[in-house]
This record gives C-alpha cells, structure tokens and sequence, in this order.
C-alpha cells in the first residue's frame, strides 16, 4: 500500500530591495568609486533580510532543546544531534547557527578547546582563530539575526539542510535609475520564497539573552 503523500508548496513572494540617491557633489568630492561601495553595502543588507527570515523559521519546529534562562551547553547540543539522528537526517550538511553571547559560552568551553579533547593544529585552534569549527558534526556559526524565543531567550537553531527551502526567483540584481536631483540613482532587488520543508530535521536551542 502506497504512503500518502503530502505537498509543500514553496510561494516566490518575497521582495526586497533597495534604492540608493548618491548627489553628484558628494560623488565630486571623493576619489573612490561610491557606487561599487554602496552597491555592495545594500547587497549584504538584501543577504541579510533573506537570513533573517530563514532563521526566523527556528519558531514553528516542533523539537526544542536548551532553556532559555540558561547558556548553551556540550550536552544540549549533543541533544539535538540525538533529535536529527532519531528523525534519520543524513550525517551530512548539518549546521549549528547560535547568537554571538552564546558562540562566546562554546568558545570558552573546555572540551571544544582544550588539546587533550580535540588536537587541533596550532593555526586551527579556536583559541588562535575564534572559530569553532564542527561540534557532532555540526557546522557552527554565529549570526547577529538569530532571534528571541517566545520562551524568552534566544531561538538558536541546529537543522540539516532539509529541514528548510529557500528557493530564488531571481538573483540580486543591481540597475542604474534615470537621474533625478543631480544624482546618480541605483537600484538593487531580490525576489525569493521559504519554507520549512522538514519539520523533524530542525531543532530549536534555547539559551539565554
């Protein structure tokens, strides 16, 4: 007997984008390209908006771990790792993405720097670098974005690929506008959709704020 399958359906709604004014007597007065400048400042920020809304998901997965009156910990992270093995996520593509506070707890962990748990080459250290590296076979960052719980805390989010889509309808693209007020007009948009695709392939970790 077939299983019955369920559909997801990945809207391409989402819009952003920017238009920046640069006045001619400021592009007079200085000796660097300001357009390149801008147009890679306003691009990090699109980045940015699409990374807010795809950690903005941590909310609507149903696994948790951690306490959001407490600091992220070994034992909690390796929870999670149990989480994804028991829903059978592929070892594969595993990531880890916590507030800075909370990257800063695992940093001064011991297990994670100490040479007698992990020996590290000396220029992979995270003492050297600041970098953590992997943790189970997660891969860890710390993002600015991640966002309050509605436990209180921090939403941190540990997921296999899978768990979430992020689908592009069109890449960031840049165009220059028609001069208005003496100045040079440039545009940049983004158009892209998301969703959780794989409810059992994410865990929320809470920590404290």
């Amino acid at each position: 007997t077939p299983t019955t399958e369920t559909q997801v359906v990945l809207a391409l709604d989402q819009r952003v984008g920017y238009i920046v004014n640069l006045p001619d007597d400021l592009m007079l007065q200085t000796t660097y390209s300001l357009e390149d400048i801008y147009k890679k400042s306003y691009g990090q920020r699109i980045a940015e908006s699409v990374e807010t809304n795809l950690l903005g998901l941590q909310d609507g997965f149903s696994q948790v771990v951690g306490n959001a009156a407490a600091d992220i910990s070994i034992p909690v992270v390796l929870k999670a790792w149990t989480l994804l093995r028991r829903a059978n996520a592929p070892m594969t593509d595993n990531h880890l993405v916590i507030e800075p506070g909370q990257y800063e707890v695992l940093l001064d962990t011991d297990k994670l720097t100490k040479v007698d748990s992990v020996s590290y080459p000396m220029a992979e250290s995270p003492i050297v670098k600041g970098e953590i590296g992997q943790i189970f076979g997660f891969r860890c960052a710390a993002s600015n974005l991640v966002e309050t719980a509605a436990e209180g805390g921090y939403g941190n989010l540990a997921f296999q690929r899978e768990a979430i889509a992020l689908g592009i309808l069109k890449e960031i693209s840049t165009e220059m506008l028609a001069r208005t007020h003496f100045s040079t007009r440039i545009g940049l948009k983004h158009f892209y959709g998301f969703i959780e695709l794989r409810d059992n392939h994410g865990v929320r970790v809470l920590a404290r704020a």
